[in-house]
């Protein structure tokens, strides 16, 4: 039972970092846009 816990617990700590980064990376995004709305970049 113990090892079903710490897999859970790495996948809950996983999954709060990777939304983490994703918020980071899109507010990234959305900071660097160019005001002349060319999506090169996408």
């Amino acid at each position: 039972m113990k090892e079903n816990a710490t897999i859970l617990q790495v996948l809950y700590i996983d999954d709060k970092v990777k939304w983490k980064h994703l918020k980071e990376y899109e507010m990234d995004k959305h900071e660097h846009q160019p005001l002349c709305g060319d999506t090169r970049y996408d």
